[in-house]
Order: structure tokens, then sequence, then C-alpha cells
């Protein structure tokens, strides 16, 4: 089941990453979790209403990045912590850690935070 859970939640940060997932706000609607709270590496807090809106603003693109030392720790029976790093061309390698939450029959996100790594 572990591997299972985190190759599910791989794909859902993958998703979140990426066009069409990121822009699709019925969708984002469905993953993240009502009382979702974003710790942003810019050192702003986001709800999960403004994470939409900024998403799925047609300005807004998905960066060209890729999910690297991906890894899952169920903290209980319904929630998971996933912590991985993301570098990309245009974005500066960052450290991400991601709360997940058993709700009904699927996952969804409750909590995220992304740090610029250190060099």
């Amino acid at each position: 089941m572990a591997d299972d859970l985190a190759a599910m939640l791989l794909t859902l940060e993958l998703d979140l990453l990426s066009a069409p997932g990121r822009a699709d706000a019925s969708w984002l609607g469905d993953v993240l979790a009502d009382d979702f709270v974003e710790f942003g590496s810019s050192g702003r807090t986001y709800d999960k209403t403004t994470v939409i809106a900024v998403l799925t603003d047609p300005a807004a693109s998905a960066p060209s990045c890729a999910i690297e030392t991906f890894a899952v720790r169920l903290l209980s029976p319904d929630v998971a912590l996933a912590t991985y790093q993301v570098a990309g061309d245009t974005i500066p390698r960052s450290l991400r850690s991601s709360i997940w939450r058993l709700e009904g029959d699927r996952w969804r996100l409750a909590f995220h935070q992304g740090t610029v790594a250190a060099d």
C-alpha cells in the first residue's frame, strides 16, 4: 500500500506543477482541502481560494520543472507527508513538503510549503 500511495501522491504533485491540472479550477477545488494553507517560498501565506485564483490566472504559466527525491511518510492511517525537491530551468531549486489527508475515499492536499534550497 505504501508504494501505491507514494505513486498516487507523486502523480498528484506532478499534476499540481503542470498544465492542465494547475489551470483547472474544478480539479484544484477537488484536490485542495477546504482548509488548505500554503506557505510560499516568497514568505506569503495562501489559502485555497487564493491558490486557485493564482494558478488559473490566464497570465500564469506552469514552470518547466522536475520532481526529485520524492518520499512519502505516513503520519497516521489518513495523513501522509510528501517531501521532495523541485528543479527547473526557470525556477530556483526548492525543497517542498505537502501534507495529504484522506477524506472519504480520496486524498486531498491540506498543507504545502516551498523553501528555496541553499546552494
